[in-house]
Order: structure tokens, then sequence, then C-alpha cells
């Protein structure tokens, strides 16, 4: 949980704010200063994003354009940081180049193509790597040639690839500046899908949400924090944690008959020892004390053992990982994470029901009447 949490807001961000209908809006100004000055935000950045296809010589696939500012972004998009090669600089030069921008003359140069970054998996599945060119395609928007109308292209050069470790963004996000999603959208230049903000504590986004929307004082906004975007992913995640701990309580539960038998067995074997020690003055309590330690002894060691192992086992993971099939599962290893809460509640747990289990054999023994265990022994 704790690591999809962390790389879902790596790539979306802790706050978004967007309009109502959900269709983007034209910015009135810079929102940036009046959100710095609420308590809480970090950081804020303007985007606009819609459903593309990028292609390239050998393959094409499916996915989410997102138009950024190449100088805010990183600072609230940290997958933006994870770059295994190129870097943000040319989307920088050419944010600022849009800016520069010599009015244009009948023999002027032509443009390069806009700057692109592309996840590590689409750059695998379209065989491309930094510097090379690849297309895309919007499903919506229509250029008209001689042939007729055909899906509106444009040709990008790849600057950079990031991996954020997780399937879903490394293969389906796609970003470029601000200006050319702006041009290849067919938008103006104040519009945006949205804002994303980072905010100092992910736990406390909706009271800074509304702090927000208060600021920017338009009634035609709203706050999405990551929880309520992501709601019945996390859901799904907490009913999965407690099933976890209910199947762990019962393979404890199991477990604990193994203790129930060996103190039964033991105090068959000793009834002649328990008759002895009652015979000499022995209370009923004093045989019963006995056993339970006996359980908890043997429990307890069984416990701590399980504990250590885990604690060691989950430690491993931790430095070395366990890959599992990233076009499968949302990650391409196996998370770990060592909660001393978890830990101590399992433990708890654990001992809990051993010393409910040792109980019935114990109860047994101190019940046992002096003249039946030495006849019997």
């Amino acid at each position: 949980e704790n690591d999809l949490r962390t790389k879902i807001i790596g790539a979306n961000g802790h706050l978004l704010i967007q309009a109502k209908s959900g269709d983007g809006f034209e910015m009135s100004g810079d929102p940036g200063p009046k959100l710095a000055r609420v308590e809480g935000v970090l950081a804020s950045t303007p985007f606009i994003q819609g459903e593309v296809a990028l292609a390239s010589r050998s393959n094409f696939s499916g996915g989410v354009l997102m138009g950024i500012d190449p100088e805010t972004a990183p600072e609230v998009l940290t997958v933006l940081k994870a770059l295994t090669s190129g870097s943000l600089a040319p989307l920088q030069s050419e944010a600022r180049a849009v800016h520069e921008e010599a009015p244009a003359t009948e023999f002027a140069a032509p443009k390069p193509p806009p700057q692109v970054v592309i996840g590590a998996e689409r750059a695998r599945a379209l065989s491309v790597r930094v510097g090379d060119t690849i297309r895309v395609i919007s499903p919506s928007l229509q250029t008209l040639t001689p042939l007729g109308p055909t899906p509106k292209s444009q040709g990008l050069r790849v600057a950079a690839v990031f991996s954020s470790k997780m399937y879903e963004y490394d293969s389906r996000y796609a970003y470029m500046t601000l200006g050319a999603a702006r041009s290849f959208f067919e938008r103006g230049d104040k519009w945006v899908t949205g804002l994303q903000l980072q905010t100092r504590n992910p736990d406390q986004v909706a009271a800074i949400g509304s702090q927000c929307l208060n600021a920017l004082n338009d009634p035609k906004l709203t706050a999405l924090d990551w929880r309520s975007r992501n709601q019945t992913l996390f859901s799904a995640l907490e009913l999965e944690r407690v099933v976890a701990f209910v199947v762990l309580v019962f393979i404890i539960l199991v477990a604990s008959f193994s203790i129930v038998t060996t103190l039964a067995m033991s105090v068959i074997e000793k009834r002649k020892e328990i008759a002895i020690l009652k015979t000499m003055g022995s209370r009923d309590q004093d045989i019963l004390k006995v056993f339970l330690i006996q359980g908890l002894l043997i429990g307890g060691f069984g416990t701590l053992a399980g504990a250590v192992a885990g604690v060691v086992t989950v430690t491993l993971l931790g430095s070395f990982g366990l890959p599992i099939p990233s076009d499968v599962y949302y990650l391409d290893s196996l998370p770990v994470h060592l909660g001393t809460v978890d830990i101590v509640l399992v433990v708890l747990a654990a001992l809990l029901i051993v010393w409910d289990f040792a109980v019935f054999p114990a109860l047994e023994a101190a019940r046992l009447q002096p003249i039946e265990g030495l006849r019997e022994g």
C-alpha cells in the first residue's frame, strides 16, 4: 500500500484542481503565487492532457500525453526526477524558446520537432531510445489531406526516458511542454486541464484543497485529492489487509492445536507426578500455573522464532527484491514494508491464542484427583 501510494502520488501529485465539468478551463493570470501563500502547499504546476497514440517505425500504443511546465513540474511530479536516460534540459530549452521566439519570416528554417519524455515500458514497446523520433496521433482531431480527413499527427523527438517502477505509468504516460501540447490539441495559450499540487502532508490534502479553492476564488473549480482519485484501489487494498490478518489468525489457531496436543500428552504422562505433588500439599492453582507456563514457553518460543524469521525475510526482500510480472500487476517487484504496529499486533494475537489454548489442558491437570493419579500410576 505504501509503495503504491508513493508511486501514484509521484505521477499525479497530492492534489488536483480542475473544472467541475472536467473539460479544462482558461487560467486568469498565474495561480502559482496565490497557491504558494496557502499553508501546506509546497509547489504547483499547470498541465494539459489528452488521450493519444504514439507510434514508431516498429509499433504503436495508446496512452496519455501530458503538457507540463518543465521548470515547475519536477517539484510536483516526482516521476520526472526518475530519469533513466536523457534529461529535461531539451524541454526546458524548448519552453524558453517559445517565449523568446522571433516573428516568423518567409525563409525561416523549419522548427525542430517538439521534445517528449516517455516511460521505460513504452520505450521498450516502441523500440526507441533518447534521440529517436516518434509520432503522436490524436483520435479526436483531424487534418485535411488530398485524400480526405485523417487523424492529426505530429513528429516528436524523445528527450528522456523515465522509470517509475509502476507498469501502468511507464507504459501509458508521456510528457511534453505546455506550449507544444496546446498547439497539438488546438487549445488557447491560457487553457489547462488542471493544476497539480505538492503538499507538505499528503494525509491533510482535504483541508488544503478547500483553502486552495478559497485562494483562487473561482466557483467553477473543484479539488480532488489523491485518495478520492484512487478510492477503489485503496479500498481494495485496505480490505485485502484485513483479510490477510484474519487468514493469519486462522493459521495461528490451527498451529495452536499442536500446543493443546503437547500439553494434553504431558498431562497424561505426568498424572503420577501431579498426584504426588497434590499429596504433598500443592494446590490446584499451582498445578494450573505449571502447565500454563509450559504452554506459554512453547508458544512464546515459536512466536519469537516466527517473528524473527519474518523480519529477516522482509529485510532480505527489501534489499534484494522479488521480481513479479509487471504486465500483470501494477509493480515490477514485490513491495515489502516492515511495520512495527503490524508485528506487535500479530505477536500479541499469537500469544493470546496460545494462552487460551493452554488453559484447557492446564485445567484438566488441576482437576486431577490424587487418588486417581496414584492408582493409575
